[in-house]
């Protein structure tokens, strides 16, 4: 066997059993993904992270171990002398291999736990903004469609301003702009920034943008002033895909030019970019002539980064397998053209210990446009947990999943530790067919090991 990605050493280092006891059977973790890709025998630990490829042989008697059982009923164990006769050593010492009578839930949750204070710390350090949910363009796919458009006031923004002096991290916060179309009220972000700085907040911001809306003097103002160091900017492969899906209330300002000459304007200023399009089967024919253009007006720049995405809306569709294998693809051939091919779900160099924003409410929250606070970007009915004028009042009923123990069928899922506890309870991006999509993300990362 050998090593193709390490992992995370410090989640590897809590987990390690650098004394295994000679005198115990050992079986395999259920935080173990076991693939079979292209030929190619993979084993991930998704807890660290740390990913193996294994011959024939080693495949053969691992898949011989996960399948069997013991005359008891229960898991397939091994001995030492047969671990040490198959040269599974640091399987055991990686806790791919596990004790019989070791309980693998409670030991994670002591672990995340565990990491999870590690890395507290005071203060808020991401507020995700909305300071309008209007918007310039009507995409067919998007979330907020039938959304009552709402704009932040003054007063509110005032408010924003002493909050955030407030309840920001001393190490400084970062801003998230989101939208609608944050560029709507371009001006209403310098105020808050400006308002900021005069509190003596260090900040940094980010936005989610379609770009359209961007000026000269805008792009100067966003770097100058709200201190933009990244952009992802929305798109939907080319011209013609783009046009249909955008949909645009003034196409004949806001259209796919318009978009192109802002991502510009944002790299010349030293902007790292993410381009993200969403595709579909409709869109789908047309993305590797997308990613020719995108080269032509963009390639060999190290700050522009291409990303591919499944719409939501194909999760549940029968066809969603292989749409979803549509991926690798693109991403080889956005990396033939000498782009950084993001990778949503790549390699990680540390163990996330929250999953999404929503479980880290204490250090990271939404601000819809009236003020009110929220611990998901999707504004889920209910999620309301507070507003910024009384502050943070309701954060249990919000978290009341979060904290809770995982459901009993997630608890030996392979996946548990690249899922979300409340998964299943109370996400908006829950889909029926959670393990399925699981599973075909981590092949596709799978795959990418095979590239490095």
């Amino acid at each position: 066997m050998k090593e193709l990605y390490e992992g995370d050493t410090r989640a590897r280092w809590l987990f390690a059993q650098k004394l295994p006891d000679r005198a115990v059977r050992y079986r395999l973790s259920p935080y173990v993904l076991m693939e079979d890709v292209e030929g190619h025998y993979f084993l991930k630990n998704t807890f660290h992270g740390q990913v193996l490829e294994l011959d024939g042989r080693e495949w053969e008697a691992l898949s011989n171990l996960r399948e069997g059982k013991g005359s008891d009923g229960k898991k397939a164990c091994l001995s030492w002398e047969q671990i040490e006769g198959l040269g599974f050593e640091v399987l055991v010492r990686e806790a791919f291999l596990v004790a019989e009578g070791l309980d693998d839930y409670a030991q994670y949750r002591s672990r995340i736990e565990f990491l999870r204070k590690l890395d507290r710390q005071d203060g808020l350090a991401a507020y995700t903004i909305f300071p309008t949910t209007a918007c310039n363009a009507r995409c067919v796919y998007c979330f907020e469609k039938g959304f009552v458009a709402e704009t932040m006031t003054k007063e509110t923004a005032d408010r924003l301003i002493g909050f955030i002096a407030e309840t920001g991290s001393p190490k400084g916060v970062r801003f998230r702009w989101f939208g609608g179309e944050p560029l709507v009220k371009a001006g209403l972000i310098s105020y808050i920034c400006r308002g900021v700085a005069g509190r003596g907040v260090e900040y940094s911001s980010e936005i989610v943008t379609n770009a359209t809306l961007l000026t000269p003097e805008m792009a100067d103002e966003a770097v100058k002033t709200w201190h933009l160091k990244r952009a992802q900017v929305s798109l939907d492969g080319a011209a013609a895909d783009y046009t249909a899906r955008k949909q645009y209330i003034n196409p004949s300002r806001h259209n796919y030019e318009r978009a192109m000459e802002a991502i510009g304007l944002l790299k010349e200023r030293g902007v790292k970019l993410l381009l993200r399009c969403n595709f579909d089967r409709e869109n789908l024919p047309g993305l590797r002539g997308f990613a020719d253009d995108l080269y032509a007006r963009f390639g060999g720049s190290e700050d522009v980064a291409v990303e591919f995405a499944v719409l939501f809306q194909e999760y549940d569709k029968e066809d969603f397998e292989s749409l979803h294998e549509e991926l690798h693809p693109l991403n080889e051939y956005v990396r033939s053209l000498g782009f950084k091919a993001a990778r949503r779900f790549g390699q990680i160099k540390s163990v996330r210990t929250y999953l999404c924003a929503a479980e880290k409410i204490g250090s990271s929250i939404v601000i819809d446009p009236k003020g009110k606070i929220y611990g998901c970007e999707h504004l889920p009915e209910g999620g309301c947990c507070g507003d910024i004028f009384t502050g943070i009042e309701d954060e249990a009923a919000v978290t009341a999943d979060i904290g809770a123990p995982a459901r009993d069928e997630c608890r030996e899922c392979c996946f548990l530790p690249i899922c979300t506890p409340f998964y299943k309870n109370s996400c908006p991006a829950f889909t029926e067919k959670c393990r399925e999509l699981r599973r075909l993300q981590e092949r596709q990362l799978l795959k990418e090991c095979l590239d490095m």
